[in-house]
Parts: structure tokens; C-alpha cells; sequence
């Protein structure tokens, strides 16, 4: 959806990998001061688990690679206990959920008026973020 040729270098793409993790786990974690072993051990596993199945060679491919876990989210973005959305999953989501509806998602009742943003459709974050904001500008541009 976000065709920048400049955000990777040609014939290379990017590759974000998420899951849900347990933000007491992470902080205990590090109480017991190993962290950064913990860390560096679920971002080997994790290539590790996609070059065996749906990536063959990725870890051949590597360019370089990082890893956000509740803790470093918490710190570095200041969401309550690293939260990545914004409700629980334990009720239904407060919107339309699904990326294939996000196209959909950035119309509004109103012309020319347009939504974007991580609350537009679910998944939220900065990824929806990121792709809402260029489908609305691309609306407003050529609309």
C-alpha cells in the first residue's frame, strides 16, 4: 500500500513481525536482570520460526533487525504498560475491524472530509497509522 522506493534499498522490503506479550512478564524479566538475553532470544527464535516456514532463508537476507517488547514501549512511547491498541480484546472492537476494509475506513459521512490515524480500522498502531494517512492524503490529492 505504501509504494517508497526510498524506504528500502532496490529488490530489499521491510519485514515487521508482532505478537502479543504479557507487560508484568517483561518487567519481571528484567527485575531478574536478564532482559536483554530474554530479548535477543525471542528476536532468534522468531527469524528462526519464519526462515523454517513461510520466509525460507530470511536469516540469510537480514539487513539488520530490532526488537520492541512492552517494556521498551512503555519507556520509549509512553503507552500505559506498552500497549500497542487502544482497547481489550476481552469485548468486541469498538470499530471495523480488518485491513482489508481500511480503504473503506478513511471515508466519512462528509465530503472532503477524510479519517486516518492508529484508532481508524484493526488493527490499530503505527503501521494503520502510517497507511490511513497516506490513503486520505492521496484522496485529498487527487480528489
Amino acid at each position: 500500500m505504501l509504494n517508497d522506493s526510498s524506504a528500502a534499498p532496490e529488490g530489499k522490503s521491510g519485514l515487521i513481525v508482532s505478537f502479543l506479550f504479557d507487560y508484568e512478564l517483561t518487567r519481571r524479566i528484567e527485575k531478574g536482570r536478564w532482559y536483554e538475553e530474554f530479548e535477543n532470544r525471542i528476536k532468534e527464535m522468531m527469524i528462526a520460526s519464519l526462515s523454517a516456514s513461510v520466509y525460507p532463508q530470511l536469516e540469510e537476507h537480514i539487513m539488520f533487525s530490532f526488537t520492541a517488547s512492552p517494556l521498551s514501549i512503555e519507556r520509549n512511547i509512553h503507552s500505559s504498560e506498552g500497549a500497542i491498541v487502544g482497547w481489550s480484546f476481552e469485548q468486541d472492537i469498538p470499530i471495523e475491524a480488518g485491513m482489508l476494509n481500511m480503504k473503506k475506513a478513511v471515508l466519512t459521512p462528509i465530503y472532503d472530509v477524510y479519517r486516518a490515524g492508529q484508532w481508524t480500522v484493526s488493527p490499530a498502531g503505527l503501521p494503520t497509522c502510517i497507511m490511513t494517512a497516506r490513503m486520505a492524503a492521496d484522496l485529498v490529492h487527487t480528489g
